[in-house]
């Protein structure tokens, strides 16, 4: 660990780098990214882009210990950045994936004509096969929903709720 500035001891502070490891900065970080989680799965259904439901579901915070403090990372379906940037034309879509897709999509009343009981699987592979070309051929438009939410401000709340809670509890 850092040694401690030798002018904060003499005003009867020690410590300080406990408190940014303390479990009052845990919460706040905690408390941040749970709200970046709330906010970013509102924006998802505000685009119109939750259709299944399960990029916003298997959203999840973790917070890790390391030598500065702690590390927040947000984890979430890898395509997340297909949504986020969009795919480009030639971009490769598995029928699998797309299959996937339309099963779980399935679950809110489309697709359902494709997945009937006694209808041929080969049909749903059919769909599937021509979404993902019909991707590859034209793309997908991209629907932010990180970068729109993500700003500056954000952080800056972040760091003014940790400096307000550690100037608080330096001088208990």
């Amino acid at each position: 660990m850092a040694k401690e500035p030798d002018f904060l001891k003499g005003l009867g502070i020690e410590n300080v780098s406990e408190y940014l490891k303390s479990d009052g900065v845990n919460r706040i970080m905690a408390d941040w990214g749970n709200k970046l989680i709330f906010d970013l799965r509102t924006k998802l259904r505000n685009n119109k882009t939750n259709a299944s439901g399960s990029l916003s579901a298997n959203m999840e915070l973790i917070l890790t210990p390391n030598l500065k403090g702690e590390k927040l990372t947000i984890m979430m379906n890898d395509y997340w950045i297909d949504v986020e940037d969009g795919q480009k034309p030639g971009a490769k879509v598995t029928s699998k994936v797309i299959l996937q897709w339309m099963k779980e999509k399935r679950r809110h009343g489309a697709f359902t004509d494709v997945f009937t009981k006694g209808t041929n699987t080969s049909f749903a592979l059919f769909v599937a096969d021509a979404i993902a070309k019909k991707i590859q051929r034209r793309g997908t438009r991209k629907q932010p929903f990180i970068s729109t939410t993500l700003k500056q401000n954000r952080y800056d709340k972040l760091s003014q709720s940790i400096a307000d809670y550690v100037a608080a509890n330096l001088f208990k």
